[in-house]
């Protein structure tokens, strides 16, 4: 499948399964936690959704705005040439790509796959779609490059224009820590400028989400640009508000734990505070459905269209 080339989508992919509104499970009253938690959280596809097809690409992101997912999540670094691309791992990965000769990239090489020490136009011969997935037995495998940033933003609101879908918010996480300073990625500061840059031709106002395991990227994007939206991401705190509250200069608008931190009390103090609570990574239906009856107001998924199945 070709880049940029909405005639080689399935055609599935551009039927927008109808959705039953959330209060009709109210009415149903079979499920009592149903009806005491009528308004479904907003699904976030993690990676664009890793589960269905190969994570982090314009396919993935397309798939997942043609079946109704209102949030895209999606991790960026930086290449050699400052280029911002859409990347988890901040090398080519041996369980994710292949090699521009189709071979794999061997275990344990992968630090000699830096993309930061890598120009993109190298980065893009890669195939980073092809190699099955043994944890995702049903994603479907297709050549995909690593997409710019830019790149995949202009086609998924391209795609959403010409499909009349509603249009997309994306939640961006920017992969900075101070172990990866000027080795694996910019100067965090750097790092952002590049990042913001990217962004602001689009002025996505509202539709963007900014998230981040380090503070120190958002404390400056909050003192930058004090209108964005920005997440905290957490995982293996105890307290986790005390911790927010003593590492952040500021209140997020969203704290996004892992979904094994949250409960009731949780997302109780969040809400007091205003803070949205959006947990990752969740993907089995009772996990989704727990989190659901919390109140929680958003999921990230690597199975988006399960979730939005299950939340039906």
């Amino acid at each position: 499948m070709k880049q940029n080339d909405f005639k080689d989508i399935d055609i599935r992919m551009m039927i927008m399964k109808p959705r039953i509104l959330a209060c009709l499970l109210v009415m149903c009253c079979f499920s009592f936690s149903f009806a005491q938690n009528p308004t479904r959280p907003l699904i976030h596809a993690h990676r664009g959704g890793a589960a269905e097809y190969p994570e982090n690409t314009i396919e993935a992101m397309l798939h997942a705005a043609s079946i109704g997912v209102p949030v895209l999540e999606l991790d960026v670094h930086v290449s050699a040439d400052s280029l911002v691309i859409v990347s988890h791992d901040p090398y080519m990965s041996p369980k994710k790509a292949l090699r521009p000769s189709g071979k794999k990239v061997l275990r344990g090489t992968q630090f000699r796959h830096i993309l930061f020490n890598m120009p993109y136009s190298k980065i893009a011969t890669y195939d980073v779609g092809s190699l099955p997935n043994k944890d995702y037995p049903n994603r479907v495998n297709i050549p995909c490059k690593m997409p710019l940033l830019g790149e995949l933003i202009r086609e998924v609101e391209e795609f959403t224009r010409i499909n009349q879908i509603a249009p997309i918010t994306y939640n961006i996480e920017i992969k900075s820590h101070a172990m990866k300073d000027n080795r694996m990625t910019p100067q965090y500061d750097t790092f952002i400028q590049l990042v913001m840059e990217v962004l602001a031709p689009y002025h996505l106002g509202n539709r963007l989400i900014i998230q981040s395991f380090d503070e120190r990227t958002l404390n400056y994007l909050h003192a930058a640009y004090p209108d964005l939206q920005l997440s905290y991401l957490i995982e293996g705190r105890r307290y986790p508000i005390k911790d927010m509250s003593e590492k952040l200069q500021f209140t997020p608008t969203i704290l996004s734990p892992h979904y094994q931190l949250v409960n009731p009390d949780l997302v109780e103090q969040c809400h007091r505070r205003g803070i949205q609570i959006v947990p990752w990574t969740v993907d089995h239906r009772p996990d989704i459905l727990f989190l659901w009856d919390m109140g929680v107001d958003g999921i990230i998924t690597n199975c988006p269209k399960q979730a939005l199945e299950w939340m039906k």
